[in-house]
């Protein structure tokens, strides 16, 4: 994917202090995004990721009030109130407004808003999962380094598993190479494996 940087644009990402989470205070669509992220090493987070890694860091959240960002992943079949746990998963209904979040239906690239405090008491929740359209620009890029796993939890492999080291870098260059370009549910699953054998 190329993008075309204005004359003179530089674009900088500073780590939001021991989260793992990078931001730049670029205005991007969703391609504009993505591509930024890339050509700096970065991913997008996925949803999951980014409500456990906000919900957790206070700083994270305060810098992110009131601004939303495009996320991995697309398409939600999910609408209404759902509340999150610490791996992320999503169960219907609303709970403690930190850990609410509204999911609107939708076939496009996924975004999250967070919402400041006074929106956040009065609509019971903090954030929203959108899949709305991806021209929309967005005031800030949000992503992690590529091969960085957030939130999901490392599936440990059976006992007497043995696998090459050099055969496990292959297969983490090669998770790296697909992702954003195939399916989120497949990299999904080429991540798994790749957290079982690490």
């Amino acid at each position: 994917m190329v993008f075309e940087m204005k004359a003179g644009e530089t674009v900088q990402f500073n780590e939001v202090r021991n989260s793992g989470v990078f931001i730049t205070q670029t205005e991007a669509n969703r391609k504009k995004s993505m591509s930024l992220l890339q050509q700096k090493g970065y991913r997008a987070l996925t949803y999951q990721e980014a409500l456990v890694k906000i919900d957790q860091n206070p700083e994270l959240k305060k810098q992110l009030k009131e601004k939303w960002f495009y996320l991995e992943g697309k398409g939600s079949a999910l609408s209404g109130y759902y509340t999150f746990n610490d791996k992320g998963e999503l169960t219907q209904g609303k709970g403690d407004i930190e850990k609410t979040v509204y999911v609107w239906k939708g076939s496009q690239p996924l975004s999250l808003y967070v919402l400041k405090d006074f929106n956040a008491r009065s609509d019971g929740r903090r954030f929203d999962l959108d899949a709305d359209d991806a021209s929309f620009v967005a005031r800030v890029v949000v992503g992690v380094r590529i091969g960085h796993e957030v939130a999901v939890p490392k599936i440990e492999a059976s006992e007497g598993s043995k696998i090459a080291p050099e055969l496990k870098e292959k297969f983490r260059t090669a998770v790296a190479k697909v992702e954003g370009v195939l399916d989120s549910e497949i990299t999904d699953v080429f991540k798994e494996v790749l957290r079982a054998i690490e």
